[in-house]
């Protein structure tokens, strides 16, 4: 699997657990990146 892939799965996962709002605004990419672990690349990648 992928890290764009695991990203994906990932941002499913928070906001399946309400971590992270369905319908309102993501946080900030950098507070994204540390909560997950990733690049902003990745992350932007996994958000495309």
């Amino acid at each position: 699997m992928s890290k764009v892939e695991t990203a994906r799965i990932a941002l499913e996962k928070l906001i399946q657990e309400g971590s992270v709002s369905a319908t309102g605004k993501l946080p900030p990419e950098r507070e994204l990146c540390v909560r997950l672990g990733i690049s902003r690349n990745t992350l932007r990648a996994a958000l495309n």
